[in-house]
């Protein structure tokens, strides 16, 4: 062999021995960082449930929730006759052509009312496998993994209904818990 050629084999397996030391300390970096994001999560995950401690909704006012087409949901409340609240999906879906199995989150601005505040909470419509449900979820009883968020926006003064801003979750899926009854996972697939 020539002195050139051992000399560029000499410097190519340098090469391949740093970048294989590079890949194993990106590797372990990795390791660690999931495992401080973990502790974090569990540090969270304990905070949070000490920091919303039981229902949000007052017993006197059972919810409701009512599914008027694909798209559109009402909620009524037991003990308050004549409120409601009305959620039509429809015209965010469509302006930006939303398919798939999908999770749009919001939060229930109404009622205004300061004696009804206690009934606003955080909402989600859920498209999966071309069914759709319209749930409420107290922020106490729900987790999710490291999901995708997009915020979207439709400008409400084109059109009369709510919501007109939400969470868009792309390619994800909204489960009650096995272990914990009432208690919900919003993760991607």
């Amino acid at each position: 062999m020539k002195e050139q050629d051992l000399i560029d084999q000499l410097n190519e397996t340098q090469k391949l021995i740093s970048d294989k030391k590079e890949r194993r300390l990106l590797s372990l970096s990795l390791v660690d960082l999931n495992n401080k994001l973990s502790k974090l999560k569990a540090e969270l995950l304990s905070n949070f449930g000490k920091t919303f401690v039981g229902p949000i909704v007052k017993e006197e006012h059972n919810r409701r929730i009512k599914k008027i087409s694909k798209y559109h949901f009402r909620v009524t409340y037991d003990g308050l006759e004549g409120f409601y609240l009305d959620f039509n999906f429809g015209p965010i879906i469509r302006e930006y052509n939303l398919k798939g199995n999908f999770v749009l989150s919001h939060w229930q601005g109404a009622p205004n009312k300061l004696e009804q505040r206690h009934l606003r909470n955080f909402a989600y419509f859920s498209m999966r496998d071309g069914k759709t449900s319209y749930q409420v979820i107290p922020a106490a009883k729900m987790q999710s993994s490291i999901v995708p968020i997009a915020p979207i926006q439709i400008d409400d003064s084109e059109v009369l209904v709510t919501p007109t801003a939400v969470l868009l979750h792309r390619n994800c899926l909204l489960n009650e818990s096995s272990i914990m009854k009432g208690e919900y996972f919003l993760s991607s697939y």
